[in-house]
């Protein structure tokens, strides 16, 4: 029992370091198609997080803020500090019927050139 805990344990650490070296859940292809379709990017960090430094063209729309001044007919490119917030974010507003691409961590979208 203690070995399947420890398997646990070690297999969650080990996704999230794969998903903070890697970036979210969409593929370099799928957001340079989404950012020429217009994409919106934004950054849902907070307001400070974002005026230290965000990517070029990004909106600030901090996690837990309704996604006011977004089309749900035009993609939206959501990205955090390491990936949890804009992971949540794309959930949600999946949920409310928009159409949300996760870089994930910001590193990811620099990486991409962003």
């Amino acid at each position: 029992m203690e070995w399947l805990i420890i398997g646990l344990i070690v297999g969650t650490l080990g996704w999230f370091a794969l998903r903070r070296l890697i970036g979210g859940g969409a593929s370099p292809e799928e957001l340079k198609a989404a950012l020429d379709a217009g994409a919106t990017l934004v950054d849902v960090r907070s307001p400070a997080e974002f005026q230290s430094g965000t990517l070029k063209g990004a909106k600030n729309i901090p996690m837990g803020n309704p996604p006011q001044g977004l089309s749900k007919d035009k993609p939206v490119i959501v990205f955090c500090r390491s990936g949890a917030r804009s992971s949540n974010v794309a959930r949600q507003w999946t949920a409310k019927g928009y159409k949300v691409l996760d870089l994930g961590p910001i590193g990811a979208g620099r990486k991409l050139g962003l």
